[in-house]
């Protein structure tokens, strides 16, 4: 596991890739996620520490853009929710198309629109209308 600087830097480079990837638009976006203001993110990644609670999280919220390697692991070892436990991979990857298109701007969220009803995917459509999140 990393520590001092370097979990500080690899805090940062997370940090880039998973804005740059468009999933998040910004570090305060980041931050709320977390439960803490812009500047503990800024403390993260300067002094390179990060309580150790918000760690298995931390893996989690950027598992999307890092492997384990990145925070010096060999791999992920999560504590695992009971609810969580009995999704499915199906449905994991469902919550996180969820996630995605509801934290997108309106004109992103019309273009899923448009790609959507021209490949007929009419399901997926009514899935997200039945979940409440209009379209």
């Amino acid at each position: 596991m990393l520590n001092g600087k370097d979990l500080g830097r690899a805090i940062e480079q997370a940090i880039n890739k998973k804005l740059s990837s468009g999933s998040v638009k910004s570090k305060t976006e980041i931050a709320r996620h977390f439960n803490v203001k812009l500047p503990s993110i800024y403390d993260w990644i300067k002094k390179g520490s990060i309580s150790k609670d918000k760690l298995p999280e931390l893996w989690s919220y950027f598992s999307d853009v890092v492997g384990p390697e990145h925070w010096g692991l060999k791999e992920f070892h999560l504590p695992v929710n009971k609810a969580e436990s009995r999704c499915t991979h199906d449905e994991h990857q469902l919550n996180s198309l969820i996630h995605a298109y509801m934290s997108a701007s309106a004109e992103r969220k019309e273009i899923i629109k448009y790609l959507l009803l021209q490949n007929n995917t009419k399901e997926l459509l009514g899935l997200i209308v039945i979940l409440g999140h209009t379209l």
